[in-house]
């Protein structure tokens, strides 16, 4: 229940704190004094007054037991009681939200104010013509919340797959295209054989083929005078030795020199046999050559294309495409897999969307009666209501139901839609007939602003009536023009203006037993009572 809310800089309001009491709670007023300020303090309405500051509003709730202990730590937040919600707006229009004075966002305070109270307003009749509004009102009577939640477990799931699955083809579709350009640049790797090709042999060989001509000469000049020749290098060489080897028996350092040109000899002859071979190995290919320099050319190409230096960095990048390309290509296993995932939820969907079908089914008969019941003590003697399900063509967060509610007031007409045979005092009996069919659904408050719209007399004595029965169960705050209410309530406020230098502003204040039969009996015959006026307003209070 709430058991206390301040107001600060709101509309009139500059600063206000109101105790609320279980049961019934009645607010009071003339037109225009600010009754239903309440109502938008309560929703957090983004009104500031100029020139005055943030505008701040509060809630004190407590909670019976732990029923809303699972919201908060959906929203990771200490559940407390009381709990104390707060919204604050600065002149600027930047807010921000606080439960038990940690931050929140927006739509935490809302999902968790929209559990803490429900809010009723003389518009909100307009609500009943809202199918979701009418089949959450039903499932709450037939008691489906066990089956609803049993077939919401694999619907979220359905739905998410669903998404997966959507989303997955629309990027294969995107794909396709980058699927064929990938492969064909793949091809250009594959038709060089990228990873086969070592680059300073190819630099090698291209080198040594556009060169051939000039090699080859080269090489059998060095040949001619490294051992051909008078004057060769060898001959000469040899000559030198010779020489030394009379002398070497003299001298140990002469028998050295001796042997190390020995030893050269050796070499050179080795060398001699390296020369031969490359020589005889140095040809003129053409075909070769062109193969080499198409080669050269196709990589230079591949590497100006994809940014990269040398071989490295084509193989880098050959690997990187192989990995787009699989994956890509891997999307059809995975979108058979979603699939096969999508229809065995599909099926629990349906399963469990029949057992709450079948459920809700069994109720429509109990939740028509039940309506009309009600309905003829608020004097609707002929009123029909009807409750028609029929299937939906898709599963939906509610199961596998449409739902239509439909009435008719007078008799010898059959039920039709609400928004065409409904006027506003009927429709206001009508969703109050619905309220209290669901009131226990409500986990702390709930507020009824003018609810009494077209009404009158017995009628809204006996609507007056219900909401006192209602708040037997939860605490009601009761918005009110109607006499017959007001004096069924356990604590009154009245609403009222009052103009200090040129400013309006508006108060509220709880009333004394005596101030309610003046307030009462201005409510029965205008600002001046009469007497009968305040005998009229005693008896009320003493039958209630």
């Amino acid at each position: 229940m709430l058991q206390h809310l301040h107001i600060q800089n709101y509309a009139l309001i500059d600063s206000l704190d109101i105790d609320f009491t279980k049961g019934l709670n009645i607010l009071t007023g003339e037109t225009g004094s600010g009754k239903s300020i309440l109502l938008g303090a309560l929703g957090l309405i983004q009104v500031v007054k100029r020139d005055s500051g943030k505008c701040v509003v509060e809630g004190k709730f407590h909670l019976p037991g732990k029923a809303l202990k699972y919201l908060f730590e959906e929203f990771d937040l200490d559940y407390e009681n009381p709990t104390i919600v707060r919204r604050e707006v600065l002149e600027s229009g930047k807010s921000r939200a606080f439960v038990n004075d940690t931050p929140v966002k927006l739509n935490v305070l809302k999902e968790i104010g929209l559990k803490l109270v429900d809010i009723h307003s003389q518009h909100q009749t307009l609500q009943i013509n809202d199918p979701e509004f009418q089949i959450r009102v039903f499932d709450h009577f037939a008691k489906c919340g066990d089956l609803l939640n049993a077939y919401r477990e694999p619907y979220r799931k359905y739905n998410k797959v669903k998404r997966q699955l959507e989303e997955l083809k629309a990027a294969q579709a995107k794909n396709l295209n980058e699927a064929d350009f990938i492969k064909f640049q793949l091809r250009e790797f594959e038709e060089i054989q990228i990873e086969a090709i070592n680059e300073l042999e190819l630099e090698e060989e291209f080198n040594t083929l556009s060169n051939a001509e000039e090699i080859s000469e080269r090489l059998q000049a060095a040949l001619h005078h490294l051992s051909e020749g008078d004057q060769a290098v060898v001959s000469e060489l040899k000559s030198t030795r010779d020489q030394l080897d009379r002398i070497a028996s003299y001298s140990n350092a002469f028998a050295e020199i001796a042997r190390r040109i020995k030893s050269s000899l050796i070499e050179l002859d080795d060398i001699r046999q390296e020369l031969e071979g490359a020589a005889s190995s140095v040809e003129i290919d053409p075909v070769r050559m062109e193969k080499l320099d198409n080669l050269r050319s196709s990589l230079f190409r591949l590497q100006q294309k994809h940014g990269v230096s040398d071989v490295a960095g084509l193989v880098e990048k050959k690997k990187e495409l192989s990995g787009k390309f699989q994956k890509i290509d891997g999307q059809d296993a995975e979108i058979e897999s979603l699939e096969k995932e999508l229809s065995a939820l599909a099926k629990r969907v349906e399963e469990r969307g029949k057992e709450l079908s079948e459920r809700r089914a069994a109720h429509t008969g109990k939740f028509k009666r039940e309506i009309e019941k009600v309905l003829r003590s608020l004097n609707m003697e002929k009123a029909q209501f009807e409750v028609l399900l029929s299937p939906s063509s898709a599963p939906g967060l509610h199961g596998l139901d449409l739902i239509e509610m439909k009435f008719s007031a007078n008799p010898g007409r059959p039920p039709q839609e609400l928004k065409k045979v409904a006027s506003g005092g009927e429709l206001s009996r009508l969703m109050l007939s619905i309220k209290k069919l669901s009131a226990s659904a409500v986990t702390s408050s709930i507020v009824f602003d003018e609810i009494d719209s077209g009404v009158s007399g017995e009628v809204a004595n006996a609507m007056g009536g219900i909401i006192q029965k209602m708040a037997t169960e939860k605490q009601v705050l009761c918005i009110t023009h109607l006499p017959q209410i007001a004096s069924k309530g356990e604590t009154h406020f009245k609403v009222y203006k009052t103009v200090k230098n040129g400013n309006t502003k508006t108060n509220i204040s709880r009333l004394t037993e005596d101030e309610r039969v003046v307030e009462i009996a201005q409510m029965l015959s205008g600002a001046k009572t009469t007497d009968a006026a305040m005998n009229n307003a005693r008896d009320l209070l003493a039958l209630n």
